[in-house]
């Protein structure tokens, strides 16, 4: 089948990630991957596609394309107003585009990120072509369920593996803290405004191994959680990580967020 082209015209915060881990990832290279998995995931299976199959992800602010073929395309996760020839579009189910259309994102209304799925198609992205979809006809039919955006501020997490490094009022700050989402957060990481916490003994010396979610508490007393494409070994203490379930809810909340963790026991 011949595939479907799309033209990149206006950028934005763009990447175009697979809901798989990355590779290499015995070689240090980050996890890598969609921020929010379950929309990535979502996105493929209203195309009837597969769900590992790579997809279009936008933060904050929607790009524009170009298409160059009839295609059927999908948008799940944060509403970024999206409009195809100035229509507004409907997010979560599957639309129709033909050659000479223009999709185009504005600033996200709620949210923080959004994820296209095309079928069959390609980017042009810098001149690098990028395969997106491919039609796989033996795909099962999956059930749809609709796709929510996170409502809660309310974030669950585990005691990491230097949980027992905080002394007693550093564990109930933990358990009880109440923070704000730095403006300073990027894939790699997020950083925390909020009380600060103290260990029971001195910063361990040794780089341990990270991963997605991963709460680490800086020298200042802060915290910062881990994100998709952040390094894989680190020196300060894994204090509490986000399951994959909250690292979702989680990267779909705004720079300013005010967040409250929840551990469970």
């Amino acid at each position: 089948m011949k595939q479907s082209k799309i033209k990149i015209l206006k950028r934005g915060n763009l990447k175009v990630v697979s809901t798989l881990p990355n590779k290499d990832m015995f070689y240090g290279n980050p996890y890598g991957g969609a921020m929010d998995y379950t929309a990535a995931q979502m996105v493929n299976i209203l195309l009837n596609q597969k769900q590992s199959l790579k997809v279009i992800e936008c933060t904050f602010k929607g790009s524009s394309f170009l298409f160059e073929s009839n295609m059927k395309v999908a948008i799940v996760g944060a509403d970024m107003q999206w409009e195809l020839d100035g229509k507004m579009i409907q997010l979560n189910q599957v639309f129709e585009v033909e050659k000479g259309q223009v999709l185009t994102g504005g600033f996200s209304k709620n949210g923080l990120r959004s994820y296209i799925a095309l079928n069959n198609s390609i980017i042009d992205d810098d001149n690098e072509t990028i395969v997106l979809g491919k039609e796989n006809r033996r795909t099962k039919k999956h059930t749809i369920f609709d796709y929510q955006l996170p409502s809660s501020t309310i974030i669950h997490i585990h005691r990491g593996p230097e949980w027992k490094l905080l002394n007693q009022e550093g564990k109930e700050k933990v358990m009880n803290f109440q923070g704000v989402i730095s403006q300073n957060m990027d894939r790699m990481g997020a950083y925390l405004n909020g009380s600060v916490i103290e260990l029971a003994n001195e910063f361990p010396k040794m780089s341990v191994c990270t991963f997605p979610g991963v709460i680490q508490l800086l020298p200042n007393g802060q915290q910062i959680v881990l994100l998709q494409d952040a390094q894989t070994t680190g020196g300060y203490p894994r204090i509490a990580y986000l399951d994959r379930v909250a690292l979702n809810q989680f990267n779909q909340l705004r720079p300013g967020t005010k967040i409250e963790w929840r551990l469970i026991l």
